[in-house]
């Protein structure tokens, strides 16, 4: 009976035991699959996190490229701007005495040009001679005389003077009276003390001084090549 009842617990023992063994073994797995669950918790977070550093990364480069660009395009513009100021600042030098606002330039045609001036006060023909092989003419306004060739039955301008203070004056303002000074800061440094010739446009303009004063002003065809 003794020997029976020590089998009985020994068997319950062992069952006991092989329980207990069972549970450990059912334990392990949930054990690793929360390990792993927790392993994927933390890469998903370090993933995130790297995520937010690239983004914060591209905005700062973002953000850094517009600011060059606008500092590059101020710069441009500030560049642009100089150089228009500067181009403003130079002085375009035209080949035309002005008369009543109206421009009177080399080889243009006399005619319309009288019918914008109006009247002359003197006029007068050329004729041919030992100095002018061809007849020419004359058109007095006020302070100036047009001088005219003939070409193909029409007159063109050939000369202008300006030989008194009035309404006559070249294209860029300079009147009989003005100063040396005024000229050359306009058309040019002065060299001679008497007179001063300015090609432009293979025009010349001249200005006689006395006293340091313009005295007359004339406009002319330049020398061509063959003639030089």
């Amino acid at each position: 009976m003794k020997k029976m009842t020590v089998v009985i617990l020994t068997a319950a023992l062992a069952a006991a035991i092989m329980t207990g063994c069972s549970g450990n073994s059912d334990n392990s797995p949930s054990n690793t699959s929360t390990e792993s669950s927790n392993s994927s918790t933390v890469s998903t977070n370090e993933s995130k996190a790297n995520n937010e550093e690239s983004k914060d990364s591209s905005k700062s480069e973002s953000n850094t490229s517009k600011e060059n660009s606008k500092e590059s395009s101020k710069s441009e513009s500030t560049t642009s701007k100089s150089d228009d100021s500067k181009e403003s600042t130079k002085t375009e030098k035209i080949a035309a005495i002005k008369y009543n606002n109206i421009e009177i330039k080399i080889d243009m045609e006399v005619s319309p040009l009288l019918e914008k001036l109006g009247e002359p006060d003197h006029k007068e023909t050329i004729e041919a001679d030992e100095e002018n092989s061809e007849e020419s003419y004359s058109y007095t306004y006020d302070n100036m005389t047009i001088y005219a060739y003939l070409k193909d039955k029409k007159q063109y301008v050939a000369d202008v003077s300006v030989s008194g203070p009035g309404d006559a004056s070249t294209a860029n303002g300079i009147k009989v009276g003005a100063s040396k000074d005024n000229v050359a800061k306009i058309y040019g440094k002065v060299t001679d003390e008497n007179m001063a010739s300015y090609e432009i446009d293979k025009n010349v303009i001249m200005f006689i001084f006395e006293d340091d004063s313009v005295t007359n002003i004339s406009l002319s065809r330049g020398l061509s090549d063959e003639e030089l």
